[in-house]
């Protein structure tokens, strides 16, 4: 609602409701639907507001940066207004004065940012727990994770340990405004603090009942269930949000399995002398320790003694990928444990784990992606994880489908983009009613002429906002729950996956018969034979649902791509428009520039031939022939050293 210090505008914005109507004409390019709109909201009178609303059911506000210089009254109202009526939850307002010379301007800036802290709120996160302790690493992982995806967080501690891991300062430098969000962590507080929002993060289940202090928090986090079962007494608002996981990978553990890893501090809360013993008994032959000595008196009386050749002090190591490729075991016999860290690394990188009641608790199966979105929630910034593009050229009779599959199937927070290629059809009508049905889904349209496949996915692809981007075609139906979540499993797994298929990966074999390889001509009545795909991997193939697949190239349909590399490589080349080949032109670039690999890892889905719109009367349509001449020369001309001599049949065990 407009500050009723700003009402005083109304009379002027009515006046002047005409050149603001023509202004939201050209905004979204549907003049005369506005201008109804406009109308009916002078009725109401609440016109602003009414528009606001209506408009933004149908076009999707994106979070932005306004910069106000030197605009009339009702256009900044209108900015602003604009950015509050949002209906998803992201959003981000940077207000500058140029100055203006309108006196009026500065006094209703600054009732907004008094009003409303969305516009300039922090995420702090204040720990008082040990200095190099599990909970501190969940921390600084959070707090890199947080500022990575655009949520500006600073991690507080008693300790300097975090201070060049993360963005960070002492804990006795911490100061509270209005707007933050704050994160406790194993600190008490006589009253609740003058923030936004006050999240406790409650680890440790051992420290205290939750029930039996006093409540200063908005929120309490629990890492499990079992372990929100421990404070059942507790009746306030409470959440589950899992531990981030570490970015390592499964390694080959042959050779490994009598060496034995305790990971962890040293101190008798983490019963370290306990894990000693129980590797011993089952035969270790070697046993690390790898943590920092927490309590020395413990180390000194229970740990030091059994020290020897065999069992062996490692210390503290902030190389975990390293660290897990030397053992094959992980002993844990922790008391007070809630979420086990190093059993969800155990987990990640193929080590044996053997713990204790205390840590029966499941590996958690959320990615890195939902837990932020989770985190999004809470402070109702969530971010996107996953952009679906969706190209559609005259797929009205498929559309509905489409879309209420793609709302079913799909988990997590993502966006969808649909780009209206040339459609004259009913395909539109059929989106926006979707859209009037779903308005809690993040959808934006992008309108194209006509362009065919290469051109209409690139523009979908730059207006993504997310890690991952999924191209999907209008011609396919998702036909599996949480099919997003499994398609872009091998990249949270593999640290060297540009993009993986839920269709098909193959490598290319050159045909030293070819008929066309030194032809000009583009021939459009069959396909061309300068190469042929050979050692195909997909569903169609016999590919196992636990094998991800790498070879040469991958498929569209539906294909899903790291969004950060896809910029570096500058997305798909449109010499090859209309379409053809361009994805297998985009994996060879991508080997050459950054040695990364693709790969199948199918989903369910359908497709019928007949839904396809390069095929008429059961055959492929002579302009794609031709195109697939034109193409197939480029991608040879271009890449014929890697069809060559880099063919790529791998293997990789990855399940779900």
């Amino acid at each position: 609602m407009i500050p009723k210090s700003v009402m005083t505008t109304a009379s002027f914005i009515q006046k002047s409701i005409k050149s603001w109507g023509t202004w939201l004409g050209q905004q979204f390019k549907r003049v005369n639907r506005i201008a109804a709109l406009t109308s009916d909201a002078i009725q109401r009178q609440d016109g602003l507001r009414s528009v606001l609303k209506k408009a933004i059911q149908l076009y999707r506000y994106e979070g932005l940066a306004g910069i106000m210089h030197r605009f009339r009254i009702f256009a900044v109202l209108f900015r602003i207004e604009s950015i509050h009526k949002q209906i998803y939850p992201c959003r981000g307002l940077c207000i500058a004065d140029d100055p203006t010379t309108d006196k009026t301007i500065r006094p209703i800036l600054e009732i907004y940012t008094k009003e409303d802290t969305r516009i300039k709120n922090k995420v702090k996160i204040i720990s008082g727990h040990s200095e190099k302790g599990g909970s501190t690493t969940a921390f600084i992982n959070l707090t890199n994770f947080f500022n990575k995806n655009g949520i500006d967080c600073t991690f507080y501690g008693p300790h300097t340990y975090h201070l060049d891991k993360c963005k960070s300062d002492m804990l006795n430098n911490l100061t509270f405004d209005k707007g933050d969000i704050i994160i406790s962590h194993y600190l008490k507080f006589d009253k609740r603090p003058n923030v936004k929002k006050v999240i406790l993060s409650c680890h440790e289940k051992w420290w205290f009942r939750l029930a039996e202090i006093k409540q200063y928090w908005d929120v309490a986090v629990f890492l499990h269930y079992r372990h929100r079962e421990y404070h059942r007494d507790y009746k306030g608002e409470s959440t589950i949000i899992p531990n981030l996981k570490e970015n390592l990978v499964h390694s080959n553990k042959e050779g490994f399995d009598k060496i034995a890893g305790i990971v962890g501090s040293i101190e008798d809360r983490k019963q370290t002398h306990i894990s000693i013993q129980r590797a011993l008994n089952d035969g270790c032959e070697k046993i690390y320790l790898f943590g920092h000595i927490g309590e020395q008196d413990y180390y000194e009386n229970n740990v030091k003694p059994l020290l020897d050749d065999k069992v062996i002090l490692k210390g503290h190591t902030l190389n975990k990928q390293q660290m897990y490729d030397s053992i094959g075991r992980v002993y844990h016999s922790s008391k007070g444990e809630v979420a086990c860290l190093v059993k969800d690394e155990c987990y990640l990188t193929s080590t044996k784990f053997f713990g204790n009641s205390e840590t029966e608790n499941e590996v958690s199966t959320l990615t890195n992606d939902e837990v932020l979105t989770l985190w999004g929630n809470l402070f109702n910034i969530a971010q996107p994880v996953y952009s679906l593009i969706l190209t559609v050229h005259n797929k009205g009779f498929l559309l509905k489908d489409s879309l209420e599959r793609l709302k079913i199937f799909t988990k997590g927070n993502y966006e969808l983009i649909v780009v209206l290629d040339g459609c004259s059809d009913d395909s539109e009508q059929v989106l926006l009613k979707f859209i009037k049905l779903n308005p809690k889904i993040k959808i934006k349209i992008k309108y194209s002429d006509d362009v065919f496949e290469t051109k209409a996915n690139n523009i979908g692809l730059k207006e993504a906002e997310s890690e991952y981007v999924i191209i999907i075609q209008d011609d396919m139906l998702i036909n599996e729950g949480n099919w997003n979540t499994r398609l872009t499993h091998p990249f949270r797994r593999f640290n060297d996956v540009f993009a993986v298929s839920a269709n098909c990966s193959h490598n290319w074999k050159f045909n030293r018969n070819s008929k066309h390889l030194n032809m000009v001509e583009d021939l459009d009545n069959c396909w061309c034979d300068i190469i042929s795909h050979v050692d195909h991997a997909g569903k169609h193939w016999g590919l196992s649902r636990d094998i991800f697949a790498v070879r040469q190239c991958v498929n569209r349909g539906p294909l899903a791509i790291n969004h950060s590399d896809l910029i570096t490589m500058n997305y798909f080349d449109e010499k090859f428009a209309p379409q053809d080949m361009d994805d297998h032109d985009l994996c060879f670039r991508m080997m050459k520039q950054l040695g990364k690999v693709v790969g199948c890892y199918w989903i369910d889905f359908i497709s019928d031939f007949s839904w396809g719109g390069t095929r008429e009367n059961g055959r492929h349509k002579p302009w794609l022939l031709k195109a697939n001449h034109k193409n197939m020369k480029l991608v040879w001309e271009r890449h014929s050293d890697l069809i060559r001599t880099t063919r790529k049949n791998e293997s990789r065990n990855l399940k779900f």
